[in-house]
């Protein structure tokens, strides 16, 4: 219902906070790709469907890795 929903926004802040930190520390997004990057983006671009959340993203390391794997179609 709209209560989980807002709590579940709510989490996405601290969520993509970690996820840049493992982008910073290379355990994510490095030169050589991994099984990580490749359940990680995916899983970010389902809640990239979600037009309300795209702000959230915008700047962060989180938004470049999903275009790296995940890039628009030309």
């Amino acid at each position: 219902g709209p209560a989980a929903e807002r709590e579940l926004l709510a989490e996405l802040p601290p969520l993509l906070d970690r996820i840049d930190a493992w982008i910073a520390d290379g355990v994510l997004g490095g030169e050589q790709l991994n099984a990580a990057d490749f359940m990680v983006a995916p899983s970010l671009a389902l809640i990239l469907y979600r037009p309300d959340v795209r702000s959230l993203f915008e700047g962060r390391p989180a938004l470049e890795l999903v275009d790296r794997l995940l890039p628009e179609p030309a």
